[in-house]
């Protein structure tokens, strides 16, 4: 779980690097703490959403977040207004597939919150940024029959 947790910290840091980069004004000293606070922020005012692969590792992830996910919502609307929703993820989808999409979500989310960049140069810095096994996890995470993130799915088609 340490492991998972540090990936995901790196995958943030990466992102307000990446913010950073594609910044057009303000004072670039304030951006890493405005996407940390942003980010901290979107978890703690929202109902969770567990993310659970087939190879059994979980991801906690707030709602407002994984409901970018085509199954996420089909299932969050399934069940109703629980605070806490399960979903159950294919055969196919790595948990490394899946700790880079909810890496995307949350440091787009803190990267819109923060206002510090246009979030199409960041889309296409965070896609340069990724190895091209961590590519293809995140492209078949993605997948209209995995997630279902069709935004993020369609960073991969241009």
């Amino acid at each position: 779980m340490h492991a998972r947790t540090t990936n995901i910290a790196r995958k943030t840091e990466h992102a307000a690097n990446i913010a950073r980069k594609t910044e057009h004004a303000g004072n670039k000293s304030e951006i890493p703490s405005l996407v940390a606070m942003a980010a901290m922020d979107l978890q703690e005012n929202s109902p969770m959403v567990v993310l659970r692969c087939a190879d059994l590792v979980q991801f906690t992830v707030p709602a407002s977040l994984a409901l970018r996910s085509g199954r996420v919502a089909a299932a969050a609307a399934a069940d109703g207004q629980k605070q806490h929703v399960v979903v159950d993820l294919p055969r196919g989808v790595s948990s490394k597939g899946v700790a880079a999409a909810v890496a995307y979500w949350e440091s787009r989310a803190a990267a819109a919150a923060s206002g510090a960049c246009d979030l199409a140069e960041y889309d296409a810095a965070f896609v340069r940024g990724l190895s091209h096994d961590a590519a293809v996890d995140l492209v078949t995470a993605a997948a209209p029959d995995h997630l279902d993130d069709k935004a993020l799915f369609a960073l991969f088609l241009a």
